[in-house]
């Protein structure tokens, strides 16, 4: 009995150690273990700086020119641990809460440049200018076995400018205005919305229209894994591409399967 006692006192002395060491030990020798887990993944971390409890990663993301850099600091154990995120084109604070079942994430503001997206949207021959894009108060709840988060919610706003894409042989250019997007969650599903910029009442009754803000697009992501995306006619309006049709009915729907 003794021996047993002894020999798994020594297999906790040793974990017990082995987690001391991970917890102090400098971020710096950290980065090959997390690309080896990272391998199959579009981000690669290029340094880790700190300790675990007060560090900063810089990694690149596939598809984004640039390095992206990370920081962190825990104010707690189980207290949600603030981090900021920048980039040359981005920057953008928040907290992230984990536990053993799932994660919730809190964008207080993330601000990024439009350009950003040139580059994903490059194999489709579209650009857009130099203009602002401001997320805030995005929240996510995710649980790990779940495909989808459990809630999504948030605003924000693109300051519009121009927008160049192609139209048969030709490249069309387009200014567009602001627009204000939305994220919420509908029977656990993620729903994102666009919609034009919102006037002040006393615009519209000077216009004889309306202050509520016009559908450009609607799209969400159903539980079976099936992406949908409506395109109503006044965004095909905004791209210099005017449609005949009833305004209220959509002018196409998209579909694509992202998961099983």
């Amino acid at each position: 009995m003794k021996t047993v006692f002894w020999s798994v006192s020594s297999v906790v002395l040793l974990v017990a150690l082995l987690l001391v060491v991970l917890v102090l030990a400098p971020l710096r020798y950290w980065p090959p273990f997390v690309n080896t887990l990272l391998s199959n993944q579009s981000i690669r971390v290029a340094t880790l700086q700190g300790q675990l409890w007060n560090g900063q990663a810089d990694f690149t993301v596939k598809g984004l020119t640039g390095n992206m850099t990370f920081s962190w600091e825990l104010v707690g154990l189980l207290a949600p641990i603030p981090f900021a995120l920048q980039h040359e084109q981005l920057n953008g604070v928040g907290t992230l809460s984990l536990n053993y079942q799932d994660m919730m994430l809190h964008l207080n503001k993330l601000r990024f440049n439009s350009l950003i997206a040139n580059d994903a949207l490059l194999p489709y021959s579209v650009q857009i200018n130099n203009s602002q894009v401001i997320a805030e108060n995005v929240f996510v709840h995710w649980f790990y076995d779940s495909k989808l988060p459990r809630k999504t919610q948030g605003k924000g706003y693109w300051s519009g400018g121009m927008v160049r894409y192609p139209v048969g042989r030709h490249q069309r250019m387009v200014v567009m205005k602001g627009m204000q997007f939305e994220l919420t969650t509908v029977n656990q599903e993620p729903h994102f919305q666009l919609v034009s910029e919102q006037i002040a009442p006393e615009q519209a009754a000077s216009e004889q229209g309306t202050d509520l803000p016009t559908l450009y697009l609607h799209a969400r992501v159903k539980q079976d894994g099936e992406a949908e995306a409506t395109i109503m006619p006044a965004l095909l309006n905004a791209l210099g591409q005017f449609w005949s049709g009833d305004s209220n009915v959509p002018a196409f729907v998209m579909t694509q399967q992202i998961f099983e």
